[in-house]
């Protein structure tokens, strides 16, 4: 079972991709391997070297999630919440080395039960599409477009709804 475990706090100053490019190079570098990944997603997964005949999977997701004034909150979960507590000063040496918006960063922990409090706070999001050219938003009292942001030198506009 997934579970998130941990948080970058603040809002990381890059699109989805960017963040998702930069966990891939942290991770790998990490001894992880990459088993799946979307321009908002990335999962990872290591070997643990139990018993003779044990071997288990440990994973680790990478989750962006966009936010409504821009910029993306970044949570951590999967299965291997020791292998992220053994590594702890890399992953903070990780999560301070993303461009923030404004305020404290690092990685925060949740508690080990998952409490429901430390869950996403839900933006106004009506409805998301991300792509490989783009993203689109539609939010409660607008439309965001974000175009060529998976490939660098994006654009983006923002268009009231009456």
């Amino acid at each position: 079972m997934h579970q998130e475990f941990a948080s970058v706090r603040g809002i990381v100053d890059l699109s989805p991709p960017d963040v998702i490019e930069r966990a891939q190079t942290f991770l790998t570098s990490q001894g992880y391997s990459v088993v799946h990944r979307t321009t908002t997603t990335l999962t990872v997964e290591r070997q643990n070297q139990g018993g003779a005949a044990e071997q288990e999977v440990l994973r680790v997701v990478i989750t962006t999630i966009p936010q409504r004034e821009g910029g993306v909150q970044v949570k951590v979960g999967g299965t291997d919440r020791k292998g992220i507590m053994e590594r702890q000063p890399q992953w903070l040496e990780w999560s301070e080395s993303l461009p923030k918006q404004s305020g404290n960063s690092h990685v925060e922990l949740a508690h080990p039960a998952g409490e429901v409090g430390a869950k996403a706070e839900v933006e106004d999001v009506l409805a998301e599409a991300n792509g490989v050219d783009g993203q689109v938003q539609l939010l409660q009292d607008r439309i965001g477009i974000r175009r060529g942001g998976y490939f660098g030198g994006g654009k983006e506009s923002t268009k009231r709804l009456r």
